[in-house]
């Protein structure tokens, strides 16, 4: 039996990480959920910050019904990794489960601000926003599920659950919770499963018949705006463009959009005319306007981008979004300018970013290298030093840190700075090659099993 194989080769070798790990993860298997914790709680006192120690003590804490202590657990971790993102999502996860929606509420949000993008994050906070009666909010992000991934099994029951809920609570229709439009998106999206033209048209028609009464005319213009992209996913073109002329005349803001996205599609030299229609058809759109700049950056001509962006800042200065893009054309322009010789227009470029965006540590990391070029140390100090400030983990930045204060002399804080730098990315060749001229040597540590031995 594999159980009784790993204890010997522990009776053998008690130091045998690799078999402490793989009989960890049979003991989880077969529920032997006691023994398994002490197998993990004797992990993690040999690695306090491995974070699969952490996370499977968790579960066998949560399967053996003691939760507090697994809170405390995750807690004490996340104060030493407070980017932990896998983390902060199980520490939400267990609130939730024990109905401590304020506190869960705080961990998956924090969650999100570190991963905007993970699938599982959006889902646990889809179901959090469902029993908080909030079913707009929980499809908002089922949505996003299926937009990155449309045959998601989790994001399509709970989708489920979310009308069901909705209808036991108020004694009708999904539409009772949910706004018209977000009804709409939510049955087209269970239609755009297996979409074809004809379940398309048989849609639409039957909204048709009933928008006069129900729908008015902005959920209409969604129906078409998803007509739309379901047949570019097809690449009916041709139907594609029939429709956005179409929504051209009954809103330029939608449709100019689509017009701007299908010569892309195309790549049509018509594609530049048309975002400038679309991004000053609707001032006030913020995402219309950085899809233009977009546009701009992807060719690389980042002055027409910034033109752009400046005037939408102008316009709308409560934009995180088009200050952040504004940002972050400053830094490819200054990239750019660097790569042509022209530091001074880079260094510019790199301080204008900052301005924008105070956390741009890739910004702050090419202005430091810059000064130091240039001679302007203790400037270029302050930032390798303002770089690794925004981004804790920045292997970079503690490496031009520790080479600058090695040049200067200060090779105690030097050595510090390197080592850090060896932490966060061993395999880092020019770590290891100003390790060697300063004359240190990194020590290797034994790897840790993950998977169960053959």
């Amino acid at each position: 039996m594999a159980v009784d194989a790993y204890r010997k080769a522990l009776e053998a070798q008690p130091d045998y990480a690799e078999a402490r790990a793989n009989l960890a993860i049979v003991l989880r298997k077969v529920g032997r959920i006691t023994e398994a914790l002490a197998v993990l709680q004797k992990q993690l006192e040999e690695d306090s910050t491995d974070q699969k120690t952490i996370l499977a003590l968790v579960d066998c804490y949560v399967k053996s019904n003691q939760s507090a202590n697994a809170i405390s657990l995750l807690e004490r971790s996340l104060a030493e990794q407070p980017e932990w993102v896998e983390g902060r999502l199980a520490l939400g996860n267990i609130f939730f489960e024990r109905k401590d929606y304020s506190a869960a509420r705080k961990n998956l949000e924090q969650a999100l601000r570190l991963s905007s993008k993970d699938l599982n994050i959006h889902l646990a906070l889809a179901k959090l926003e469902s029993q908080s009666g909030r079913a707009t909010q929980a499809v908002k992000h089922l949505q996003f599920i299926l937009d990155q991934k449309p045959d998601h099994i989790g994001a399509r029951k709970e989708l489920s659950a979310v009308v069901k809920l909705s209808s036991d609570q108020n004694g009708k229709d999904f539409s009772a919770n949910l706004d018209k439009e977000q009804q709409i998106l939510a049955t087209l999206r269970r239609t755009l499963e297996d979409a074809s033209t004809r379940q398309l048209d048989s849609l639409e028609n039957a909204w048709n018949a009933r928008r006069q009464n129900n729908l008015g005319k902005r959920a209409w213009l969604q129906i078409r705006n998803t007509r739309v992209l379901a047949l570019f996913e097809k690449m009916d073109y041709s139907r594609a463009r029939i429709t956005i002329e179409e929504l051209v005349q009954l809103d330029p803001q939608i449709g100019l959009g689509l017009r701007a996205m299908y010569f892309a599609i195309q790549k049509s030299d018509s594609l530049k005319p048309a975002l400038h229609f679309w991004y000053k058809s609707i001032p006030d759109e913020e995402n219309a306007w950085i899809l233009a700049a977009s546009g701009w950056m992807k060719q690389k001509l980042f002055t027409q981008a910034i033109d752009i962006l400046n005037e939408a800042h102008t316009r709308l200065p409560q934009s995180l979004a088009i200050q952040n893009k504004l940002a972050s054309a400053y830094y490819s322009f200054g990239v750019q300018q660097r790569k042509a010789g022209r530091n001074g227009d880079a260094l510019q470029a790199y301080g204008l970013s900052i301005k924008l965006d105070p956390t741009h540590y890739k910004a702050y990391l090419n202005l430091g290298i810059i000064q130091e070029e240039e001679k302007l140390e203790e400037k270029a100090l302050t930032s390798f030093r303002a770089a690794i400030k925004c981004k804790a983990d920045y292997a970079n930045g503690y490496y031009h840190l520790a080479n600058l204060q090695w040049k200067l002399g200060d090779e105690s804080e030097a050595k510090k700075n390197l080592l850090l730098a060896h932490k966060l990315e061993p395999k880092n060749q020019e770590v290891k090659d100003l390790a060697k001229k300063m004359g240190i040597k990194f020590t290797k540590k034994k790897k840790k099993a993950t998977k169960l031995a053959n």
